[in-house]
């Protein structure tokens, strides 16, 4: 038959089991100090620009973005002006976007970003060789230029106006990429959507960015024009087919 404990056993078991308690507690705290902490979220680009202001950040993003696309032998394939062409300038109150026959949308011109690509040409015109051979290209830098422009800024929506075709004396077509139409892209490192670091070998595109590229700027390509509706001067695009 067991015999009952004294006070001295009672209190000899209280501090094992106390001193156990403590023991585990110390342990498990060491542990909590020692686990490694989240790791920083990945950063959307590896390059950010360091300006305030809209017009300051699309020089920044202009100049960055305009040296990387080059042919093999160094030549610019085309570059960035931050601004829209003579064509297309002039105290313009709003841009007009027709989605379907019947269904426009406009959008204060004040919250767009403006970048002509300009080829080396005169008038701005793409050389032979950047005709020929650049117009993925340039539809790649259209898109990161937009990209870069809406995660940067508080640019509402972006127009990349490009250069004039053979025997057209301006330029006669832009891409228009509002906000919304890059929200997902927006919320992913800029590497998911183009993993490519150089973005073009002897002035083209990798082909396997072309299915992003095609998806992302399809549907967002428009000739232009500028008129005056109800006494404001308008940027009316019309989607090309």
């Amino acid at each position: 038959m067991a015999r009952p404990l004294g006070h001295k056993g009672r209190f000899a078991i209280a501090y094992l089991l106390l001193g156990a308690a403590v023991g585990a507690g110390l342990g498990a705290f060491v542990v909590l100090v020692q686990r490694p902490g989240p790791k920083p979220p990945t950063p959307w680009s590896a390059w950010t620009p360091t300006s305030a202001s809209i017009g300051a950040t699309a020089q920044e993003i202009a100049s960055h973005i305009g040296g990387a696309y080059r042919f093999a032998d160094g030549r610019q394939i085309a570059r960035i002006v931050p601004a829209a062409p003579t064509t297309a300038a002039g105290n313009v109150e709003a841009i007009a976007l027709a989605n379907r026959p019947g269904s426009v949308t406009v959008y204060p011109s004040a919250g767009t970003t403006l970048y002509t690509l300009c080829g080396t040409e005169k008038n701005c015109r793409l050389s032979t060789q950047s005709a020929a051979s650049g117009g993925d290209a340039l539809r790649r830098e259209a898109l990161e230029l937009a990209l870069y422009t809406l995660k940067y800024s508080k640019a509402a929506d972006v127009a990349v106006f490009f250069p004039p075709e053979q025997g057209v004396s301006g330029s006669s077509s832009v891409f228009f990429f509002a906000r919304e139409d890059l929200a997902k892209e927006l919320k992913h490192p800029l590497g998911s959507t183009l993993p490519h670091a150089k973005p073009v070998g002897h002035g083209r595109v990798d082909p396997r960015e072309l299915p992003t590229i095609d998806q992302l700027t399809g549907g967002r390509h428009f000739t232009f024009d500028v008129e005056t509706i109800q006494n404001r001067r308008v940027l009316v695009l019309q989607p090309i087919a």
